[in-house]
């Protein structure tokens, strides 16, 4: 028994020394997420738009000095309404594609429904320089959108 607890000790340890971080978890391999910004609307915001159209004020740009990991966590909250057509959607973009749909808002619930992520931005990291990620929001014909609020932070990952 106490060779398997030593050899395990020595497994950690040599992980630890190949796997040097800087701040909390340092040697752990874990990860630190570091907040870089965002933006939120809390005042409103309507369309009827076909079209993803820009929800006023939840836009934020920043910058990279190397590649990196992003991360973001968005939540939107709002509600549809309509003779015709269904759904409201709402998404987030980087540098102006779509990273997801993270709000599908159905006009057969009634008042306000609330879709929120955390999640990578992308699969691989950003590169060097700036980037901007904003969230956009559509509707199907005859729908109207309400959002009550809107916003997102985005996180650099530490190397």
């Amino acid at each position: 028994m106490i060779s398997s607890r030593r050899f395990q000790q020595n497994a950690f340890a040599a992980a630890a020394a190949t796997n040097r971080t800087v701040g909390p978890g340092a040697g752990s391999g874990l990860q630190g997420l570091f907040y870089l910004g965002g933006a939120r609307n809390s005042s409103g915001f309507t369309t009827g738009s076909t079209s993803d159209v820009l929800i006023t004020n939840v836009a934020f740009s920043f910058t990279l000095s190397r590649a990196s990991f992003v991360a973001w966590s968005a939540n939107d909250t709002g509600k549809t309404s309509g003779a015709t057509g269904t759904y409201a959607y709402v998404s987030v973009y980087t540098d102006g594609s779509t990273d997801g749909l993270i709000h599908l808002i159905d006009k057969g619930v009634g008042g306000y429904t609330m879709g929120s992520v955390f999640t990578f931005a992308t699969l691989a990291p950003l590169a060097a320089g700036l980037h901007t990620i904003d969230m956009r929001a559509h509707v199907d014909s005859g729908q109207t959108y309400l959002s009550y609020s809107t916003g997102f932070g985005i996180y650099l990952v530490s190397p």
